[in-house]
């Protein structure tokens, strides 16, 4: 048999086996379980927290966006306003109609907005102050008096206009 091929040593099957068996125990491996463990973990935190920054992101553009209708509203309001006063600035009776300002905070008009400039002198405490109230006007420690004078000039009007009735 000169056709015959020398193998050299071979392979025990029977200890390889037994071997094979123990490689769970290699503490190597052993660790490798647990790192994948912690790493399944992590990545369900990960999720969550991808999850709960979606959450924020979309929150910001929402405060984004209603900071930014406040915004409009807001110079809506003062241009309107602005307008409003120069058009104020023209009356030349007590009589003439008053052009309306807006609350700047909501863009609606304001409420008990007198009509006339004789009604400003008409106005009881209470209206007199909601009015300085939704136009922004501070008035603490004034009187009746100075409130309407402070009115009047805030809303443009000339003193032919916002003076009292003789």
């Amino acid at each position: 048999m000169a056709d015959e091929i020398d193998f050299g040593p071979q392979a025990n099957f029977n200890i390889l086996a037994t071997e094979i068996l123990k490689i769970p125990n290699t503490p190597a491996l052993a660790g490798g379980q647990q790192l994948l463990d912690e790493l399944r973990a992590l990545m369900a935190q990960l999720t969550g927290d991808t999850r709960a920054i979606r959450q924020d992101i979309a929150n910001v553009r929402q405060q984004v966006i209603d900071v930014r209708q406040e915004l409009i509203t807001t110079i809506t309001a003062s241009n309107h306003n602005n307008a409003a006063r120069v058009q104020n600035t023209y009356l030349r009776s007590q009589n003439e109609n008053l052009v309306p300002f807006l609350d700047a905070t909501t863009g609606a008009a304001v409420l008990h907005f007198p009509h006339t400039t004789f009604e400003i002198e008409r106005m009881a405490r209470r209206q007199l102050d909601s009015v300085l109230q939704q136009l922004g006007i501070p008035t603490q420690g004034a009187n009746l008096a100075e409130k309407k004078r402070l009115l009047r000039a805030h809303i443009g009007l000339p003193e032919v206009a916002g003076s009292p009735p003789p």
